[in-house]
């Protein structure tokens, strides 16, 4: 039932307040406070899955156990490799990326050969504006890597702002013109190798050990793929603006799903 009303509220099906309220009411829910969407993914760690539609079930037993356990009234729904919840402020007793970080860490207990992410939105106002929170926890979710499991819609700061301004083809055309050479063919296994590498070195502040070590590659390795950007780009990466622009790119492509470079 909570699953089910919860996907009419973020599909718009419901679009009276007064219903939705009223519908919350009989779950003993207030809808009417404040709250945060996030939404979970899973990606396991085999190269086959023995029986994903199993372990679907067994992801979602688990959120309702960790839900049952810490006696939280949240409305929660399943998604295609994930689910999604919509989280009161009232019951959290920390930040809600603290609440995210307690859930996926039951998760990986409870299931230590499945990687799991979490994008958050916004806090929410007006319930009626669900389905635009559930837009920016998913723009979050496609911007989380394995060093950096859960993201929220306000760290992307003005790229995701960008994005959700009507402005997507606009961005990405300009995403592609900065990332030049480098980006003529990024489904190429060597191609996306690189525009990953950039990624990472960037999201390090430039830290050759730290990027050397997240992308499991000698620092000499790095140096040489790094040489081969610089030539790709015609571009300084020392320089900071530079390096920002760069990132902004890669991370309007990934949001928008036209690039996907995560490991």
């Amino acid at each position: 039932m909570k699953g089910y009303f919860l996907d009419n509220i973020l599909s718009g099906k419901i679009t009276s307040k007064k219903d939705i309220l009223q519908r919350g009411n009989f779950i003993n829910l207030d809808l009417t406070q404040s709250y945060y969407i996030i939404f979970i993914s899973y990606q396991s760690m085999e190269e086959k899955l023995s029986n994903e539609l199993v372990f679907h079930e067994a992801f979602m037993e688990t959120i309702a156990e960790f839900l049952k356990r810490n006696k939280l009234n949240v409305l929660f729904s399943q998604r295609t490799n994930g689910g999604v919840l919509l989280v009161p402020t009232s019951i959290l007793t920390k930040t809600i990326e603290f609440f995210s970080r307690e859930v996926l860490q039951f998760l990986s207990r409870m299931h230590p050969l499945y990687r799991f992410r979490t994008g958050i939105s916004m806090a929410g106002t007006s319930i009626e504006q669900a389905c635009k929170h559930y837009d920016e926890a998913k723009t979050a979710l496609h911007m989380t890597t394995a060093r950096n499991d859960i993201l929220s819609f306000e760290s992307l700061g003005v790229v995701g702002m960008l994005i959700n301004q009507n402005n997507e083809e606009a961005v990405k055309q300009m995403s592609r013109y900065t990332l030049g050479k480098l980006y003529d063919n990024p489904t190429c296994s060597k191609n996306k190798e690189l525009l990953r590498t950039l990624y990472v070195y960037l999201e390090n502040g430039g830290n050759l050990e730290q990027t050397s070590d997240e992308l499991c590659l000698s620092v000499s390795g790095l140096r040489y793929r790094l040489q081969k950007i610089k030539s790709l780009l015609g571009q300084d990466l020392s320089h900071p603006y530079v390096n920002y622009q760069l990132f902004l790119s890669l991370q309007a492509l990934i949001i928008t799903g036209e690039l996907s470079i995560m490991d």
